[in-house]
């Protein structure tokens, strides 16, 4: 909601405070800083890629339980606390996502490493991580997730 607010003559809005900063501190800086700028065009395309973080403020699932199925919804900051700690960061404590919302986190990830590598370069750079391998290997995030027996 970020770059709308930004754009948008009757907010005027000229920054965030943003979850996603945890995790792409350098790209949602940038974004605000071209919005600042007038730049809507470069701040679009950067915002697009972020997009799959900016979704994980809150994660939804539908979990199966032995009384049917349960909508189960992982609010802020519990998506960006299991993605900081499979990225090997420091994440502190927060109650746990569910192995499906895990999965969310993990496929929002992947697709923001695919498409944009450089968003997260900094989190590798700075915890002297692989990215990649934080993101394809379980033992990264085995333990992060309740089970739902």
């Amino acid at each position: 909601m970020t770059y709308e607010m930004m754009i948008d003559p009757a907010i005027k809005a000229a920054g965030v405070i943003s979850v996603a900063s945890n995790v792409a501190p350098k790209a949602v800086t940038e974004m605000v800083q071209l919005l600042n700028q007038g730049n809507q065009t470069e701040a679009k395309t950067l915002m697009l890629k972020l997009e799959p973080l900016f979704s994980l403020v809150t994660v939804k699932t539908t979990e199966k339980t032995p009384l049917g199925d349960v909508v189960c919804r992982a609010r802020n900051p519990v998506a960006y606390k299991a993605l900081m700690s499979i990225l090997g960061m420091p994440a502190g404590g927060c109650r746990p996502p569910t192995e499906n919302g895990v999965n969310v986190v993990l496929e929002a990830a992947r697709k923001v490493h695919a498409n944009a590598p450089d968003i997260l370069q900094p989190v590798a750079d700075f915890f002297n991580v692989d990215i990649g391998q934080r993101l394809e290997n379980p033992e990264n995030w085995k333990e992060l997730y309740y089970h739902n027996y």
